[in-house]
């Protein structure tokens, strides 16, 4: 495995000199400019382009044809959800208040207000 420059090399002048050295090696080449394409190379570049992303897209329905989704759910009244939570957590706490059951009841609560609340999705 190579060592990386800034191990081998001492200080940041010699950092840009061998960035430089890297640079020269192997510029990157810049994908010619639009405007010195003409108006039917650059059209045939965009039909390159969508057949490309049609080829892509065929593959990916290909790969997931045979998996089933649901269909997204969509809640009328999300509002309504909160406040039956909200409510829920209200009454199991006054019950468990009035049962004295202490922290351990503080506990249950959270975890029976979750249950409860699964049950009305």
């Amino acid at each position: 495995m190579a060592k990386s420059p800034s191990k081998t090399i001492g200080g940041s002048e010699e950092l840009r000199e061998h960035f430089a050295e890297l640079e020269e090696e192997s510029p990157a080449e810049d994908p010619p400019s639009v405007a010195t394409l003409s108006a039917e190379e650059q059209i045939a570049d965009l039909r390159r382009q969508v057949i490309d992303l049609q080829e892509r897209l065929a593959a990916i329905r290909e790969q997931t044809e045979g998996v089933y989704l649901p269909p997204p759910r969509t809640d009328v009244h999300p509002w309504l959800r909160i406040v039956i939570t909200a409510a829920t957590t209200f009454a199991l706490a006054r019950l468990l208040q009035h049962l004295r059951l202490g922290t351990a009841g503080a506990a249950i609560v959270p975890m029976l207000t979750n249950r409860l609340e699964g049950r009305f999705r």
